[in-house]
């Protein structure tokens, strides 16, 4: 108990300094590891407190503002104050440029330079507005990037693969995020996007692959792109987003889609149980348009949950299956606070705070 106390103390501290930072403009970074506490400030601090990251378990706070881009090399946990503006609720994003996930090269048995394996095993970050994402390896190798948790974070672009240097991400899951275009290099292992709103999906490669999963997301448009598609909502009005081809070829199963035909050319054998010709009037109450905008919800219309059912028994759409869709971060949010101006005859200051977090 006395650990927990002691967390949410520091979480509600950052998020407290997050406040101020946004007001003033100051860039920080806080990093915890146990009961010590460093802080680096400036457009570097976030590349600063990952040098001295030591185990999965540090935590990292990062402010309101925009942080220079960055290598992680390490696993450890990051928390943003947002991906978006909300000036109403005094909360500002956490903006990074470009983030590339790459592990270091170590030196193996036989002295050649490799990517040293497990170094971002366990690495989560959450509450960051990225311009770019991307898994990347070394010197045309094949890394292999185990247990990966993006969370809640805008994606402006992500891929598999950076200038040439190939990645392969394992038993990795992104939820909750907002992602501008995904594109999937086709090696990856046990990689699933849920609960998440995506404009562009494309694939690198035209290789199917059933080891990757995107479940309750909805879709603006998607290009050529061979993986698991469960309890989706595809918005596209062209033609020609989905091949049955061998190499290409796509499982579908319980997504509605509002092109009529937008899975004819997928055999009937990986068609299972889909909603077409379905306009988005009907599907949300609302014309949604053809990309992302944070004033939608993106909710069903009221009576739809019960009718469009997902695979898994839930409904289909981004408030179903294991992950409902929320923008509210895990940890503590200040969203109002009021300090009285003066102490009480006993000398106590009487300090009212409101706090939002989502589990």
């Amino acid at each position: 108990m006395k650990k927990i106390c002691i967390a949410l103390v520091i979480l509600i501290t950052a998020s407290f300094y997050n406040r101020i930072c946004a007001q003033t403009e100051v860039l920080s970074a806080t990093l915890q590891q146990g009961d010590k506490t460093s802080v680096f400030y400036g457009p570097d601090a976030f590349t600063d407190a990952i040098k001295l990251v030591k185990d999965s378990t540090d935590v990292i706070n990062l402010s309101s503002g925009k942080f220079n881009s960055l290598t992680i090399n390490k696993a450890c946990i990051i928390y943003g104050a947002g991906f978006e503006r909300d000036e109403e609720k005094n909360v500002y994003p956490t903006i990074v440029d470009r983030m590339i996930i790459k592990p270091d090269l170590v030196p193996n048995d036989e002295g050649n330079m490799v990517n040293k394996e497990g170094a971002l095993d366990g690495l989560y970050i959450e509450g960051v507005y990225f311009s770019e994402c991307n898994f990347s390896g070394n010197n045309e190798t094949i890394s292999n990037i185990s247990n990966i948790l993006i969370k809640r974070c805008y994606l402006g672009r992500l891929t598999f693969f950076y200038s040439g240097m190939n990645s392969c991400p394992f038993d990795s899951k992104v939820i909750n995020c907002i992602i501008g275009q995904l594109n999937h290099f086709p090696n990856a292992v046990n990689f699933g996007v849920y609960n998440s709103i995506i404009e562009r999906a494309t694939c690198a490669q035209d290789i199917y692959n059933k080891d990757v999963i995107i479940k309750n997301c909805i879709i603006f448009s998607t290009n050529n792109y061979g993986c698991v598609y469960k309890d989706n909502i595809f918005m596209s009005n062209s033609t020609g987003d989905f091949y049955d081809a061998e190499e290409t070829a796509s499982f579908v199963s319980h997504n509605i889609a509002i092109r009529s035909d937008y899975f004819d050319k997928i055999d009937a054998s990986r068609n299972i149980n889909n909603w077409t010709g379905k306009p988005s009037i009907g599907i949300f109450g609302e014309d949604i348009g053809n990309k992302y905008d944070s004033k939608y919800t993106y909710k069903l219309k009221e009576g739809n949950a019960s009718i469009y059912i997902g695979s898994d028994g839930k409904e289909v759409g981004l408030y179903g299956g294991e992950y409902p869709f929320t923008k509210i971060p895990s940890n503590p949010q200040i969203l109002s606070k009021e300090v009285d101006v003066q102490t009480t005859t006993e000398g106590k200051l009487k300090v009212s705070v409101k706090i939002e977090a989502q589990p």
